[in-house]
């Protein structure tokens, strides 16, 4: 059986509730670190480093530091390292609660073997 990379969260739970949840985890951690990245200044000191001329740190011959301005430090780096941890803490709470929500979503979605079980004890030996 072939899976679509875009199917929806229905389609794996075939292989059980794991799987899609690992799944849909994946895309939000992906999504946290997108928005760290834009959040905490990496992204804007990547473009101002596209920039560099002289002493600069090249990697595939892309500049990645500018040695100019490495020492420079403010009070807007802090506020942005703090604004990114609180970012990274909320996110982390929003991401606790979709994943609570999804799973059940997901075992509301899904049939297993211990929801139709039935113990069936002290039966005579006798029978057959």
């Amino acid at each position: 059986m072939s899976v679509d990379v875009y199917c929806p969260d229905d389609q794996l739970l075939f292989l059980g509730v794991g799987y899609p949840l690992f799944f849909k985890l994946f895309k939000y951690f992906g999504f946290i670190v997108f928005v760290v990245f834009i959040v905490s200044g990496s992204g804007f000191y990547f473009l101002h480093t596209l920039s560099c001329q002289r002493n600069c740190v090249y990697f595939l011959s892309v500049p990645i530091l500018d040695l100019d301005s490495r020492h420079k430090t403010s009070l807007i780096f802090d506020i942005i390292h703090l604004v990114t941890s609180i970012l990274i803490l909320i996110l982390s709470l929003f991401v606790k609660i979709r994943i609570e929500g999804d799973i059940y979503f997901l075992e509301s979605k899904s049939i297993s073997p211990e929801q139709y079980t039935v113990i069936v004890q002290n039966l005579p030996e006798e029978v057959n």
